[in-house]
């Protein structure tokens, strides 16, 4: 009786083994795929196009419809080597509707001079590039607790 108890634990580990072994291949095929994308998205970014659904990251190549606002923002209580300073984040919209922001950095001091240069270079560009980053959460607020939250269309 010990002897069969033993083989079925024996076994069960063992197919326990092999069936994490088959995910973790699953996993690192997934991994590479999206190692591979993001690579190819940096390397050969697309024009942005308003009519297709972007569901990865992705790096696309921002047109004349897309435009900067000039006055930054500056989201205070960022450290940076024990240093207290800023992360200053610029607006981007896109036929003047809010679309993303772009972070100009860590700043030690709300410098608009520097701020504005920046501003000033990145409009001179040629083209720029742009990286979407989605948020995969999927829940909706339950509006019958005590705190309701609205939900917002990405």
């Amino acid at each position: 009786m010990k002897l069969k108890s033993l083989t079925f634990v024996f076994l069960f580990i063992s197919f326990v083994t092999f069936i994490l072994g088959v995910w973790q291949l699953y996993r690192l095929n997934w991994k590479n795929d999206l190692i591979e994308n993001i690579n190819n998205s940096v390397n050969s970014p697309k024009i942005y196009d308003s009519n297709e659904e972007y569901e990865e990251l992705i790096t696309i190549s921002l047109n004349n419809e897309f435009d900067l606002i000039d006055s930054p923002i500056f989201l205070e209580s960022k450290t940076q080597q024990g240093k207290v300073g800023y992360h200053a984040v610029l607006p981007l919209t896109y036929n003047n509707k809010f679309y993303s922001v772009i972070n100009l950095g860590w700043l030690s001091d709300k410098n608009l001079e520097y701020v504005s240069n920046l501003i000033k270079e990145i409009k001179n560009r040629d083209s720029l590039f742009h990286t979407l980053v989605f948020s995969n959460f999927d829940g909706k607020n339950i509006s019958n607790k005590v705190m309701v939250l609205r939900d917002f269309n990405a």
